[in-house]
């Protein structure tokens, strides 16, 4: 090190056993340092310089087997456990991402990567050499299967990926011998890997249909098993899933239906699939009818022009977030103002739990939990002057005269916080 240098962080903290692991960079020699530290000055040390690569802790990396996988960047997968002696390439791998968070299963972690041989497959790793190799190769060749990952259920996980029959749901336990394909539902089907649940031991997840559009399904783990739970919005319109919240034994989430965008909830069945409430029930808009895709009497990819339509508009519920028993999320009633919410997963029990209006402002949002309680911002309605609300756990409902709801937290336009009421 140059006396009197400075060294610049350059990765997220990670924390492996009682050591902290970080990467730094010296301006002054252009050098990058792998480091490990036990939080004291004579315990922190140089665990690595490899050639002054460059690494990725942020987006790619996992912990297995009480060590720490991560990338060079584009070129190789590392693996360390703390110590010099214990820092390694493990193989020479083009790592994309570790699918798509940390994800261990049995002491393995899934990674989709390409040895430069074939393109960018579902790999598997166990921190050692050996134990770090291909699953599958589902699209032989340099083309990618790019998989997807949904999560783990029932021991084995589930993921998207691009095969010879399209996009399609498989799943894998790790070996080639038991990585298969689910089912075909349809060789245009898109899964949404991102909105996916286990409810009542079945994996709900989103996928197209040219019937259908966009819609809800679920599996067992078999062919048979594998089935639409609802077409929500009827016909080939999708009905744009979004924000799946696990509430008890039961999901909660915004779709797109025949009252515009309004929240629902499924325990994986069609009966227990429903909407919660019809918010904005008089909000219409002039919109536009739902891509029909493929279009009749065009190639596959074609589509019709969009048609303008009358349609409702919905509440369109958002910042879903999870207080106690109850989930609390934003939505409008008249396309302008934003209030707060709350549902137990019931109609009967998805009830108004601040008005915006009411409160004095336009707009609830910024939804976050501290301890047992819900903290939300609200956009006043005299200009740009905010205000952070409390709302305890228990509170059913904030009011302007309401103590529990009074705001903690008044920020102005000069940007200064004053402190109204502690909690």
């Amino acid at each position: 090190m140059v006396p009197g240098s400075q060294l610049v962080v350059t990765s997220p903290l990670e924390v492996l056993g009682d050591r902290l692991l970080f990467e730094t960079y010296q301006p002054e020699t252009a050098q990058r340092l792998l480091w490990a530290s036990d939080g004291t000055a004579n315990g922190t040390q140089v665990i690595s310089n490899p050639e002054n690569r460059v690494f990725n802790f942020g987006s790619i990396n996992a912990q297995v087997n009480n060590q720490f996988l991560f990338s060079s960047f584009g070129r190789e997968l590392w693996v360390t456990d703390g110590t010099q002696a214990g820092t390694q390439v493990l193989q020479e791998l083009a790592v994309a991402r570790m699918l798509p968070v940390t994800l261990a299963v049995g002491e393995r972690v899934f990674l989709e990567a390409s040895d430069r041989v074939r393109g960018y497959e579902l790999w598997v790793s166990d921190g050692s050499g050996p134990g770090t190799r291909i699953v599958k190769d589902l699209r032989p060749g340099l083309t990618s299967s790019a998989p997807n990952l949904l999560q783990a259920f029932k021991g084995e996980i589930y993921f998207t990926a691009k095969g010879l029959q399209g996009e399609q749901l498989w799943a894998s336990d790790g070996t080639e011998a038991g990585t298969r394909r689910v089912k075909d539902i349809s060789p245009l089907s898109g899964l949404v890997s991102q909105v996916s649940s286990v409810v009542n031991d079945r994996l709900l997840f989103v996928t197209r249909t040219p019937e259908t559009g966009m819609e809800l399904w679920s599996t067992d783990g078999s062919e048979a098993g594998t089935q639409l739970i609802r077409d929500i919005n009827p016909g080939p319109g999708s009905s744009l899933i979004a924000q799946m919240t696990r509430l008890g034994d039961r999901i909660v989430f915004s779709a797109t239906g025949p009252d515009g965008t309004e929240p629902w909830v499924s325990d994986g069945t069609a009966a227990g699939t429903v909407q919660l409430k019809d918010i904005a029930q008089d909000s219409s808009v002039s919109g536009f009818s739902p891509l029909v895709w493929p279009s009749p009497g065009r190639p596959l990819g074609g589509a019709l022009p969009l048609e303008p339509v009358m349609r409702p508009n919905g509440s369109a519920p958002q910042d879903f977030i999870l207080v106690g028993e109850a989930l609390y999320f934003t939505a409008t009633r008249d396309g302008t103002s934003r209030d707060l919410w709350r549902t137990d997963g019931t109609p009967e029990g998805t009830l108004l739990a601040a008005s915006a209006l009411e409160l004095g402002g336009s707009r609830i949002e910024n939804l976050t939990r501290l301890g047992d309680d819900l903290i939300f911002s609200i956009d006043l309605s005299e200009g740009s002057t905010s205000q952070i609300w409390r709302l305890p756990l228990g509170a059913t409902r904030a009011t302007a005269t309401d103590p529990l709801g009074a705001p903690l937290i008044s920020l102005g336009n000069d940007s200064q916080a004053a402190l109204i009421q502690s909690p």
